[in-house]
């Protein structure tokens, strides 16, 4: 047994460490061929789960210009009237409605007034139907507060995705940005409408 190999997974990943002893236990108590296809179980268990519940933060711009990623949670903000929102997951319908609920909750919390949701795409690589419909949902929502969403970072599958569900027409051609900096002199040099 790698004991060195074992200590190194469990300083990184706690939880690849658990799959690991399990296996071991396993292949020592039962067999090899059984440790192993527990080791594929647990292992995709362990995707789904990471996938089901992602981390998502909200992005704000420090002096240098540079992301400072913020743990998502009521009160924060990018900058008021900003909201850069940053989902560590593919979008899919077991994870969607979380996403929409995670960032509506943001907007009703937030300090100020959200008047952007900047949605930083540079993790997501794909958006089932589920969620595709679940995201109408969310520019709905955002569309009656009168909240500009924009899209930072998409790459051009993601983009295409967006269009065959009928979602990249619901962002204005404008608000589709390279990066995050671009996103955010965007928002800072549309005014405020006067109340």
């Amino acid at each position: 047994m790698d004991v060195a190999g074992l200590r190194r997974i469990l300083s990184r990943r706690r939880d690849e460490f658990l799959i690991a002893i399990v296996t071991a236990v396993v292949v020592c108590a039962i067999g090899v061929e059984q440790g192993i296809i527990l080791a594929i179980i647990l292992s995709l268990l362990e995707l789904v789960r990471r996938q089901y519940q992602p981390k998502d933060y909200v992005i704000t711009l420090d002096d240098k210009g540079e992301p400072k990623y913020l743990k998502a949670a009521p009160g924060v903000q990018s900058a008021p009237g900003l909201l850069v929102f940053r989902f560590d997951a593919t979008l899919f319908y077991a994870n969607a409605n979380r996403f929409v609920d995670d960032i509506e909750a943001l907007i009703h919390k937030a300090p100020d007034k959200v008047r952007w949701l900047v949605l930083d795409a540079g993790s997501l690589d794909d958006i089932d139907y589920s969620a595709g419909l679940s995201l109408g949902g969310l520019f709905d929502f955002a569309d009656a507060r009168g909240i500009t969403v924009a899209l930072a970072r998409a790459d051009n599958d993601l983009i295409e995705d967006l269009d065959k569900l009928a979602i990249k027409k619901r962002i204005a051609p404008e608000h589709y940005y390279g990066n995050l900096v671009d996103a955010v002199v965007a928002f800072r040099a549309d005014k405020a409408p006067a109340s």
